[in-house]
């Protein structure tokens, strides 16, 4: 399967794993204009976050930060990829994020069983 990739997500790709290519607004609105983009969530969540799932299992990840400034990078894999990917999203791609996850299910556990 072939995906046609804009030259800011083929630049963004050829960068290492979540390294982010900073873009214009005018960049940020190209990359908004394609529909497979999607509203998500990640970090910082003060920011806007949307996604483009890609056919090998990799994704771009547009984040727009409160201040304006935006990024494009790309993660090992999607998160909306269904269960497994978002598993392998949260250990490879943000592990910080997996850590915090654990930490608060534990705290919820412990707390319901007394």
């Amino acid at each position: 399967m072939t995906t046609d990739l804009s030259s800011i997500e083929e630049r963004a790709l050829a960068l290492d794993v979540a390294a982010p290519l900073v873009l214009s607004a005018r960049e940020v609105e190209t990359v908004l204009a394609n529909p497979a983009y999607h509203s998500s969530l990640g970090a910082p969540a003060h920011a806007q976050h949307f996604r483009r799932r890609l056919p090998d299992g990799r994704g771009l990840h547009l984040v727009i930060d409160a201040d304006g400034t935006s990024g494009l990078h790309w993660d090992r894999f999607d998160p909306h990829a269904g269960p497994v990917g978002a598993l392998m999203h949260l250990m490879t791609d943000s592990p910080r994020e997996a850590i915090s996850l654990l930490a608060a299910a534990s705290a919820v556990l412990r707390r319901l069983g007394g």
